[in-house]
């Protein structure tokens, strides 16, 4: 654990945005790291490149975090102009159960892949 002086602000959580990677009207990010209030710019940035897909997926297999600011971002990424489907590849059990406990597995245009 780091030890963090009085008046220095900790660092920010490191989420990595890999992509896009289109085929078809598919674009697919790759997410790595940790998706909260601190990195949700990045994912932001890259959705606004995705507009006019008609499928969006982020690959979640190295997502490690997510907190509620996350959560607010992947209903946003639900109303991409043109998307009418968000697949959630292969988010870690953590990530999974987030996305239960907010019902965001729910979502009509929200599809959690593989489906438990």
């Amino acid at each position: 654990m780091a030890v963090i002086a009085e008046g220095e602000l900790p660092k920010s959580p490191i989420l990595e945005v890999v992509g896009p990677e289109h085929a078809e009207r598919e674009t697919t990010w790759v997410l790595k790291g940790e998706l909260d209030v601190s990195s949700v710019g990045l994912l932001q940035e890259a959705l606004r490149s995705s507009q006019g897909c008609l499928r969006l997926v982020l690959d979640m297999t190295d997502l490690v975090f997510m907190d509620s600011a996350g959560v607010a971002m992947l209903l946003r990424a639900a109303e991409v102009p043109g998307c009418v489907e968000v697949v959630l590849r292969n988010p870690r059990q953590a990530i999974r159960r987030v996305c239960e406990i907010t019902g965001l597995d729910q979502h009509p245009v929200i599809l959690l892949e593989p489906s438990s």
